[in-house]
């Protein structure tokens, strides 16, 4: 039944599994000492519907915000270097990610399953990974590491594309899109 925390300003690492399953969770502060977030901290809070990570934090682990179904923004600070595998896996809510310069590594199924997600955005001064329309990618953009799972709908209303172009387009097991945005220009400019 715990709603709300305030982390004491003496500590510096939330361990793992410090709130797994908090459910009723809906606010937390975090202090500014905080250097790491390990994992599964936060997993399966899913009345938390924000997070803003301090800007000491390095490390994101794994799993660690994972099944926060409620948790619609999240703040990535400048100082995180590495976001662990399913970091935030399920976070149905989760609308858009900004990655910021510093992210270095970024584990697999980070963001997998976040069925809002329509964007995620990278730092242009990001030497590992960028963006293509909300699609991330790898800095020389030769390999897709995440595409967001609402990115249909996103599309959709950025481009106006009618819906009845979206019906032969390769999809992917989950029914996503697997085509990048240059695919779309030329099919929109003969409609």
């Amino acid at each position: 039944s715990l709603t709300s925390i305030t982390i004491g300003n003496r500590v510096t690492e939330i361990r793992s599994y410090a709130f797994f399953y908090c459910i009723s969770l809906t606010s937390i502060t975090i202090p500014n000492r905080v250097t790491e977030i390990e994992g599964s901290a936060f997993e399966g809070c899913s009345s938390l519907t924000s997070i803003t990570i301090p800007n000491r934090v390095t490390k994101i682990g794994s799993d660690a915000f994972a099944f926060c179904s409620s948790l619609t923004s999240v703040t990535i600070p400048d100082s995180v270097t590495e976001i662990g595998e399913d970091a935030f896996y399920k976070c149905t809510s989760l609308t858009s990610v900004t990655i910021p310069d510093s992210v270095t590594e970024i584990g697999d199924w980070a963001f997998d399953g976040c069925s809002s997600l329509t964007a995620i955005r990278v730092g242009e001064g990001n030497t590992s990974y960028s963006d293509i329309d909300g699609v991330l990618y790898t800095k020389d953009k030769k390999t897709v590491v995440c595409y967001p799972c609402d990115r249909d709908q996103y599309l959709r209303e950025k481009y106006g594309y009618p819906q009845e172009l979206w019906s032969w387009i390769p999809k992917t097991s989950d029914n996503k899109d697997l085509i990048s945005e240059e695919d779309y220009a030329p099919i929109y400019d003969e409609y």
